[in-house]
């Protein structure tokens, strides 16, 4: 029998903590879900560090006509072997953190206040602490 959900959400907040950084592939959505989830078992909302990939490729990849994960995948050449499935999406959400980290970094971006200032408002990486260096995970 599966687990039910509210125990789940606890598992995962406590693993998270407060400062986990969290990647995600339109992260408003995603976080979304979480913090709604968090809602419903009286939680306080997710205050992590958290990295959206779908803005990540808007700024490096502005040519592109869509930035779906799937696409990106694809011309990044990064399998995405079941796109929609939770383990699958997640896995290739990670690689392709790891490559925007290289090209960004080709690009002379090392901090993520270069990302949030090309924004126009609009933060891609949201609460994470100063400074944080992309080099540093290299």
């Amino acid at each position: 029998m599966p687990p039910e959900v509210g125990d789940v959400l606890k598992d995962f907040q406590q693993w998270m903590g407060g400062n986990a950084i969290l990647v995600a592939h339109n992260a408003d959505f995603d976080m979304g879900f979480l913090n709604a989830g968090f809602n419903r078992i009286d939680y306080e909302e997710a205050s992590n560090p958290v990295i959206d990939t779908l803005e990540l490729s808007r700024l490096l990849f502005p040519e592109l006509k869509n930035h779906r994960l799937n696409t990106l995948c694809k011309k990044l050449d990064i399998e995405l072997t079941q796109h929609h499935r939770a383990i699958y999406d997640a896995e290739a959400t990670g690689y392709l953190l790891w490559k925007f980290i290289k090209l960004s970094l080709e690009r002379n971006i090392v901090n993520h206040n270069q990302f949030n200032q090309h924004m126009g408002g609009k933060e891609m990486l949201i609460n994470v602490p100063d400074p944080f260096m992309l080099h540093y995970w290299l």
